[in-house]
């Protein structure tokens, strides 16, 4: 990661949104609150 570079009067970042999201294995993020599933199509009809 970047070194972060402030201006100045910037005022403090509020990252307490990110603390609730999760990370799939694939790289796909996403918040806690909304249902996560996979689904596999094994054949057709099932």
């Amino acid at each position: 990661m970047g070194t972060l570079k402030w201006k100045k009067g910037m005022g403090p970042l509020d990252l307490s949104s990110l603390t609730d999201l999760i990370e799939d294995f694939e790289g796909n993020i996403q918040p806690e609150s909304e249902p996560y599933f996979k689904a596999t199509k094994l054949a057709d009809g099932v």
